[in-house]
């Protein structure tokens, strides 16, 4: 009987990037460290949707999709929320889904989010994140802009209100 502890970095959609200890054996999962001392209430948390969608060159990439998420506020009936595309840095780096308060600051005031893992990004193979070989600044800003359109072509923003923001390499785009 060795010891059955794994001891890993990781989140999810109620948990910020932490330090995290699981006995295999019981199941039982501990958050040694994380750097969010209490999240907010739950109903002012938006969680990520991935979805899919298809580029200009006709090929899939991927996001997620982060709703308005705030109880005491809601927008005019027939209005879609205005949408803040967020790029990640990397370039290979990718939009994570762990609970991330600057995200949640924003949905939290009416936006909604696309988090862009554009071609290039890790996580989804590797003929994906070889996409941004000699096309970095092109890929990148073609499924952003796709992304977004996607998204309203589904109605779930309005497409005459649209930002976008990024840092490192997403701060490029």
């Amino acid at each position: 009987d060795g010891d059955e502890t794994l001891v890993f970095v990781g989140g999810g959609p109620t948990l910020g990037r932490s330090a995290l200890r699981l006995d295999v054996r019981t199941g039982r999962l501990d958050v040694l460290r994380s750097p969010i001392a209490r999240l907010p209430d739950h109903r002012y948390l938006s969680a990520p949707v991935p979805f899919t969608y298809r580029t200009g060159d006709g090929r899939e990439a991927h996001g997620l999709f982060y709703r308005p998420a705030n109880p005491e506020y809601s927008g005019p009936p027939e209005s879609r929320p205005p949408l803040l595309v967020d790029v990640h840095g990397g370039p290979t780096g990718m939009a994570p889904s762990y609970v991330d308060l600057e995200v949640q600051f924003f949905t939290s005031r009416g936006f909604a989010m696309a988090c862009v893992n554009y071609g290039g990004s890790s996580g989804y193979g590797r003929a994906y994140r070889e996409r941004l070989v000699h096309e970095w600044g092109i890929v990148d800003v073609e499924d952003c802009i796709y992304a977004a359109k996607a998204l309203a072509e589904k109605d779930e923003v309005d497409f005459s209100r649209m930002a976008i923001r990024g840092g490192s390499a997403g701060g490029f785009t």
